[in-house]
């Protein structure tokens, strides 16, 4: 339990988590415009 505690409070692995919640959200995003040929 206080390891896992611990891995929750750990900037580093905080920063990560909203990296890939970013990424998530901006591929979601990007998937859902419409193709338009270069």
């Amino acid at each position: 339990m206080s390891k896992q505690r611990s891995m929750m409070f750990r900037p580093i692995s905080q920063v990560l988590f909203w990296i890939l919640v970013a990424d998530l959200l901006t591929l979601t995003w990007i998937g859902g415009q419409p193709v338009e040929h270069p």
